[in-house]
């Protein structure tokens, strides 16, 4: 049996602040997860699980994701992904990302892998393999000429990859501990010019890497996650997230809340709220 579910989901206010050391490349591109205020290590949804913890891409099915977001009709994010079962108990998937303006645009393409292990049954295991790139620049507006003439804006472009790992634990049907270790590897190779000469060049800076453990409890009709986001960075709080999802009408209908914040300072705190529709657009018998 193939099916592919598409979900429509409005995801009401993010406020945010003191956005120092995040990843640039990361954006929450599943609504759902959005919906449940981000707390999404231990959860399951293939493809989109790629950016959360690769390990919760696992599937028996091909399952297809797409989303276009207009961050405050100003910023374009736009994915793309599929998985696929490969063998039992064994999932590809591949995504492909971009966002930004003529100003600054930043693009990524993701292959990844989702098994559990032979050895126990209960741990999934996960990884991506990524490449990064971005352009920088070509806004026609972004000239600032000097006295002489000679214009001061810097253009360019960057090359790289990421590593990330993930790893679920299956406590019981209900229940789901997860840890997904964000950009422990990666190299990005940057490339910068002006006319005069003022542009850092070439040189090399990669994203932030972070870790993050989640739980996760799953039944029938509710399901409830809990993240805790430990900062590598001094000028970086831990984070905290909980969010919750309840399904109505035979699971036709998903209302979504979440909520996180710094632990010490309080601060940086994000309030979402959601509302998903779950249709069975195709489906065919084999």
């Amino acid at each position: 049996m193939k099916k592919i579910i598409f979900i429509l989901l409005f995801i009401a206010t993010l406020f945010a602040q003191d956005l120092s050391n995040l990843d640039p490349t990361f954006h929450h591109y599943s609504a759902r997860a959005t919906g449940m205020g981000n707390a999404y290590t231990a959860m399951q949804e293939a493809p989109l699980s790629i950016f959360y913890n690769p390990a919760g891409i696992l599937s028996d099915r091909q399952n297809i994701a797409f989303s276009n977001t207009n961050f405050l009709n100003l910023i374009s994010y736009n994915y793309f992904g599929y998985s696929q079962n490969l063998g039992k108990d064994f999932t590809g998937a591949l995504g492909i990302t971009y966002s930004g303006d003529n100003a600054f645009q930043e693009y990524a393409i993701y292959a990844s892998f989702a098994k559990k292990f032979d050895f126990y049954s209960d741990l999934i295991g996960g990884i991506n393999v990524k490449y990064l790139g971005a352009s920088f620049g070509g806004n026609d507006h972004g000239e600032l000429i000097d006295d002489e003439g000679y214009n001061h804006q810097v253009d360019g472009f960057a090359n790289g990859f990421g590593i990330d790992f993930g790893v679920q634990y299956e406590l019981d049907k209900f229940n789901r501990l997860g840890a997904f270790w964000r950009n422990p590897l990666n190299f990005i190779f940057w490339h910068s010019e002006n006319e005069v000469e003022t542009a850092l060049g070439d040189y090399e800076e990669g994203p932030p890497s972070n870790l993050i453990f989640g739980y996760a409890f799953s039944n029938n009709n509710f399901s409830g996650a809990i993240d805790f986001n430990k900062s590598y960075h001094s000028d970086t709080e831990d984070i905290f997230a909980i969010g919750g999802e309840y399904h109505i009408y035979q699971k036709m209908m998903a209302m979504r809340c979440g909520y996180s914040q710094e632990i010490l300072t309080a601060k940086n705190r994000k309030y979402s709220f959601g509302l998903g529709f779950n249709f069975k657009a195709w489906q065919a018998k084999k």
